[in-house]
């Protein structure tokens, strides 16, 4: 399988708030960074809001205060590190950034200013309405970000406890889904870089609402004009709603992660993402890398 040449990550982000979850996405970004030779970002965002209409020699305290708080907060933000990853985090090349706006607005402000390839970020697996919501703060991401997003939950079958330093997570097998579109390809390239790499299975799969005698040969061919050999690719033809199919197959290969393009398409002052990846981040239970595309 030829490495794609469009992904190469050498600047990751990780934005962590020292929860489980965000201590999972952190050895998998530790993973990436390590596997690509990339250097590492850690980004915690604390939002302080101080009380307004103090007198001048009370503002002036708060702020000297805020300050001793943010250089301890670094401090405090390289420990955690170190106590996640172990020794792991003495063998990277690791950035810390801490600030004190909004997470959101933070994350994307990052991406910009260290030219980040990708950003790799927890998201909580809901059940009921919550289950609907990937929280703001990664709903935000995935809309704005002009970085591949990797959102991670915990698989239900193949826990990793993020309190110990040498669980390390694994990728063997990816699915990349397709619809034959430029964001699809996109999304193929990545998964087959990844694929590489990672020395992981890669299945691609389609799904049609009414299936058709020369799907298997399409699918095939799309592959090769992607620039993809395939001989080394699972394909997968699957009939119904494609997120639906997706999150199945996904659940049906024991996949450890899929990879889906979003084409952002110009609305207003912004862009709306692809309904198809949007449903995908959000139900399937297990990580997730969105691979933007924006339209002309």
């Amino acid at each position: 399988m030829s490495l794609a040449a469009g992904f190469h990550p050498k600047q990751i982000l990780c934005p962590i708030d020292m929860s489980p979850l965000s201590d999972l996405a952190l050895k998998y970004a530790h993973v990436g960074a390590q596997v690509f030779g990339a250097r590492l970002t850690v980004l915690n965002a604390m939002l302080f809001e101080y009380p307004r209409y103090l007198s001048k020699e009370l503002t002036d305290q708060v702020l000297r205060e805020l300050n001793r708080a943010k250089a301890d907060a670094r401090d405090q933000l390289a420990g955690h590190v170190a106590k996640v990853l172990g020794h792991g985090a003495r063998k990277a090349e690791i950035d810390y950034r801490t600030v004190d706006i909004d997470a959101a607005q933070a994350i994307l402000q990052a991406v910009e200013e260290i030219r980040a390839d990708l950003v790799v970020m927890g998201t909580h697996g809901y059940s009921g309405f919550k289950h609907w919501m990937l929280g703001s703060v990664t709903e935000k991401v995935l809309h704005l970000s002009k970085a591949p997003v990797f959102t991670i939950r915990q698989k239900i079958d193949d826990f990793i406890d993020p309190d110990k330093p040498d669980a390390r997570p694994a990728i063997k097998q990816i699915l990349c889904p397709c619809n034959f579109s430029p964001a699809a390809a996109a999304a193929l390239q990545t998964a087959v870089a990844l694929a590489q790499r990672m020395n992981a299975r890669l299945a691609v799969m389609h799904s049609e609402e009414s299936p058709s005698a020369d799907g298997p040969q399409r699918l095939r061919e799309w592959i090769k004009k992607s620039g993809v050999d395939n001989t080394a690719i699972h394909t997968i033809l699957r009939q119904g709603d494609a997120a639906d199919q997706t999150i199945v197959a996904a659940r049906e290969l024991g996949s450890d992660l899929i990879v889906i393009g979003s084409c952002h398409r110009p609305f207003g002052e912004g862009t709306v993402v692809g309904r198809t990846s949007e449903r995908v981040a959000r139900h399937a239970t297990v990580p997730v890398l969105t691979v933007p595309y924006f339209e002309p």
